[in-house]
């Protein structure tokens, strides 16, 4: 673990040197080739505490694609060890992930597929059986990343909508309960008691929402109480020494599939924009001064380049005046700012065919670390996004991880 005097040395070089950042902002710096300056087990490690805890936090985002109790439970599964590997290298104090099943194995056979008896959406499982066991594959890698905390929670995906058809007949998209859901795995304590996911609110009381726009397009309306959110926003206290930094994680629907999507997709950041401004009607807001990060597979790109977003969707999150917009850099190659692609078609399958040249698949910039203004500057971070060429073998192992690529950012935090 970096020393104090390293980690000194290193702000010292931030504050210098060229960072990766969205277009038009200020520059916070990176490492060379815009990756961060490693200190170690992750930026909050022990060396740089004080008496009041970490001086930086380093968060991770990683949807890790349909990543299943099977696989979770299959030691030799390509997928789960190379997501392993990838946290392992990069060790986030605090880690975010899209896309794991809430754990099955104790259902009775009757009730699969689906999520655990008598759960429903809004749940949370402080038990969180897949977290831990990914958890465990990253610790066995060796003690520079562990997290003892690990929490996860039950969205609307794959939950039926009673009374709804097409495509309002599940509340979220998913082969089966509990199919695609966040999870949070943390160095530092967890508010599990704390941690609540706003899953129920009416896609109709969303204030200036699409759904007049969406119904002369497609004719499409959703039925009476159909929820906005098609999993949930997720908010998820952690005790970093005396503070509280809240992390607020989101996975909204995808812009393809369905023509309601986009639109869905477009409200359900909006959404997110007054959850952030304490403006979302009937939800409780964040606390006043909150110190906290957006983080997850947001599946709009600022640039469009084609992903099938509602022009401005993901502005209304990334240009939000509570957060400072920060794009960590990789070598993607496709679309207007390709530096910035966290995700790249043709990835992550479980057919084999999990390499492919990123010059001829389709890229988009959908993974975001957006820490807030009241916690602290990035002061660096990295999109896990291997140069085809030249980094051959991380290239592959990115690609047999998921379809998207592991982010981070570390954030130096505000006394």
């Amino acid at each position: 673990m970096g020393s104090w005097c390293h980690r000194v040395a290193v702000a010292s070089f931030f504050a210098v040197a060229c960072a990766a950042c969205g277009p038009g902002d200020p520059a916070p710096a990176s490492g060379p080739g815009g990756t961060a300056a490693s200190t170690g087990a992750g930026a909050g490690g022990d060396g740089g505490t004080g008496s009041d805890g970490p001086t930086q936090i380093r968060v991770g985002q990683f949807n890790l694609r349909e990543l299943s109790t099977d696989k979770l439970l299959d030691p030799a599964d390509e997928q789960a060890s190379a997501a392993a590997e990838i946290v392992h290298r990069f060790a986030p104090d605090v880690l975010c992930v899209n896309e794991m099943q809430y754990d099955i194995v104790h259902v009775p056979a009757s009730e699969l597929p689906g999520a655990p008896s008598g759960a429903k959406p809004g749940a949370v499982d402080g038990g969180a059986e897949n977290a831990r066991r990914l958890a465990d594959r990253i610790a066995a890698l060796g003690p520079e990343a562990a997290y003892p905390e690990a929490v996860i929670t039950l969205g609307n995906s794959g939950f039926d909508f009673t009374g709804g058809t097409g495509s309002f007949a599940l509340r979220g998209w998913g082969e089966f309960r509990g199919r695609y859901n966040t999870a949070v795995l943390s160095r530092f304590p967890i508010l599990t008691d704390q941690v609540r996911v706003v899953y129920d609110f009416s896609w109709a009381d969303l204030p200036d929402n699409n759904l007049a726009k969406m119904k002369a397009a497609t004719g499409e309306e959703p039925p009476a109480g159909f929820p906005l959110f098609e999993k949930g926003i997720i908010v998820v206290p952690v005790q970093v020494g005396e503070q509280v930094i809240h992390m607020v994680l989101m996975h909204p629907v995808s812009t393809a599939f369905e023509a309601i999507n986009p639109y869905r997709n477009d409200d359900e950041l909006r959404g997110l924009s007054l959850f952030l401004d304490g403006k979302l009607p009937g939800v409780e807001p964040l606390p006043e001064g909150a110190r906290f990060v957006v983080v997850g597979d947001l599946n709009a790109d600022p640039d469009g380049d084609g992903d099938g977003s509602v022009p401005g969707s993901i502005e209304q999150v990334v240009d939000h005046p509570a957060v400072t917009k920060f794009f960590p850099a990789g070598a993607g190659t496709g679309g207007k700012n390709a530096q910035f692609d966290t995700f790249l078609s043709g990835c992550g399958r479980d057919d084999g065919t999990t390499v492919a040249d990123p010059t001829t698949k389709s890229q988009w910039q959908f993974d975001y670390v957006l820490p807030s203004k009241t916690l602290g500057e990035p002061i660096g971070g990295e999109v896990f996004f291997p140069d085809f060429m030249t980094a051959r073998a991380d290239f592959d192992l990115a690609c047999h991880g998921s379809d998207h690529r592991f982010v981070y950012e570390d954030v130096q935090l505000v006394p």
